[in-house]
């Protein structure tokens, strides 16, 4: 998948953006709006609705295609034998864009037989893109349209600013996490893989720890930050997608970042 390849994604993935999840953005009712595995893993219909019109919008673009998303996916799912397969995250962040907070995103990746070839990060509010195809870098898209491509990241250590999602954790788990990382200068929990991989891209956070992990999460920011220059695994060296949910993904700026957080999670 060629950059040239996505620029009719992004432009489906705006369009849906902009029509559909925005409009919803701080108007949901509260019968559009219900919980699913638990109190605060929600879904609203802004996801749903969203989900729909990008996979019609993707089964127009390529035919034969297989399109899968977060809504519709099922535990037995095979990722690794189309050729040609997107996987959507209608609204990432669901629980801030259910309650007023402007940190969601909509995702896309693009894999063939398993591996990650492109993907794409929009976000609605200010209506701008990242962009990664393999081996061509990351790009930010601009509402104006203008595009720059991001530098790689610089490889020196850093250990200042950790994205840590404190509220997946029961008071034990927090504990732990706070005893590992309680002297850096900053924890920020976001919960929103679209905003935690535009903070590492951009190299406004050093490293960020994910749990709970799906594939509609990962797959377009863990190909950001192989293409910038980051790293990421478990703490026992497995790298996406050779994880299980329950895994802690601990993503960094560069390697030698990743190996102090992860020592100091051990």
């Amino acid at each position: 998948m060629k950059l040239s390849d996505l620029l009719p994604v992004e432009a489906l993935t705006r369009e849906v953006g902009w029509r559909i999840v925005l409009p919803r953005f701080g108007t949901l009712a509260a019968g559009e709006i219900r919980a699913k595995t638990a109190i605060d893993d929600l879904v609203t219909v802004a996801d749903l609705e969203a989900e729909v019109a990008l996979a019609d919008g993707l089964r127009r673009l390529f035919p034969g295609c297989a399109v899968i998303g977060e809504e519709s996916a099922t535990p037995d799912f095979d990722y690794d034998s189309p050729e040609l397969l997107f996987v959507i995250d209608p609204v990432d962040g669901t629980w801030p864009f259910a309650h007023g907070l402007p940190i969601f995103g909509v995702m896309t990746a693009v894999l063939s037989h398993g591996r990650t070839v492109g993907g794409l990060i929009h976000y609605p509010v200010t209506r701008d893109t990242l962009v990664v195809a393999a081996g061509e870098g990351v790009y930010h898209l601009r509402a104006d349209g203008v595009s720059t491509r991001l530098p790689t990241l610089p490889q020196e250590a850093r250990m200042v600013t950790g994205l840590i999602p404190l509220s997946l954790y029961k008071s034990q788990g927090r504990m732990e996490l706070l005893r590992a990382f309680g002297d850096l200068s900053r924890i920020v929990t976001i919960q929103c893989s679209a905003h935690e991989y535009r903070m590492l891209a951009e190299d406004q956070a050093d490293f960020c720890i994910s749990t709970g992990l799906k594939p509609w999460d990962h797959h377009t920011g863990q190909l950001m930050l192989t293409e910038l220059g980051g790293f990421a695994a478990t703490v026992d060296g497995r790298q996406w997608p050779n994880v299980t949910g329950a895994d802690r993904l601990i993503s960094a700026r560069n390697r030698a970042t990743w190996e102090r957080a992860a020592a100091a999670l051990t």
